[in-house]
Order: structure tokens, then sequence, then C-alpha cells
């Protein structure tokens, strides 16, 4: 291959050498970038009002209300909980015990939806199990919440 003429190509500089001016600047001439200032806003939390029993509803309002209170919700107890890995859990059969990780007479979880609201004892009602509520489980109220 025959040598490249460096007059072919004008305004470069010859092969093997550096253009004018380079390296360039250690820091660029122009001034740096300079973030916005922060937004200050003024944010103050929601007060909502009390809601006492002596408030009155208008006809819409308990209508609504009355439409919210015949929503079914799941009722279940948990009696408790165990961890088995799938081999464990492959060879059950019928007799088989599993072991919880609560006492007999501990008390039960009782779940609405999956959550838990409150705790009490089984109980026996005409051969029929049930739940005697000893302790309704608090959840912070709603202004406790947006108050922070």
């Amino acid at each position: 291959m025959p040598p490249l003429d460096p007059s072919a190509y004008p305004g470069y500089p010859p092969y093997g050498q550096m253009p004018a001016g380079y390296p360039p600047y250690p820091y660029p001439p122009y001034p740096m970038y300079q973030p916005p200032e922060p937004k200050v806003i003024n944010a103050q939390p929601n007060r909502m009002r009390e809601l006492s029993s002596e408030t009155q509803l208008n006809q819409e309002q308990k209508d609504n209300l009355d439409l919210i209170l015949s929503v079914p919700l799941e009722v279940a107890v948990e009696i408790g909980r165990t961890r088995r890995k799938i081999q464990d859990i492959l060879s059950f059969s019928k007799g088989s015990l599993v072991v919880l990780d609560k006492l007999a007479g501990d008390q039960v979880d009782l779940l609405v939806n999956g959550q838990c609201v409150a705790k009490g004892d089984v109980v026996v009602i005409d051969d029929n199990f049930g739940i005697r509520i000893t302790e309704i489980l608090q959840k912070p109220d709603i202004n406790e919440l947006i108050q922070g």
C-alpha cells in the first residue's frame, strides 16, 4: 500500500501528530453548570374535623352508609402457623400431624379480609367451634396518621 499523501487531507495534521491546541484545557473556559436554587414549598397538613356521634347525616349519606355496611367481609380464625419443606408436605398422608407455633390454650387471631383485628379464646358451642373475643387490636386513627 502506498504511503498517504498529507496534502490529500487539508486541515488535518500529518499522521502521528496532534492537532493544534491539543490536549484541551484542563477546565472548560465556559462557566460551570450551577444547579438551580431549590424551591421552597409551604406545605401544611390537612386538618380533618372530628366526627362525633352527634353528626347528622343527610339521606344520601345514610344510603351510602347502608351500602357500605352491607358489603360482605371474609372472617377467619388463625390457630397457628408453621413452615415446612416441600419434601415434608409431599410426604403428608392421612393421619399426619402438623405442629403449629402456638400452644394449646393460647389466644387465636381473628382475621377480617386477611388482616388481624382481634384476639380471642376458642370455645365450643353446640358442637361448633367459636371464638370469644378478648382483645380488639387498636389501629391509629385517621387524624393521627395525617398529623404524623
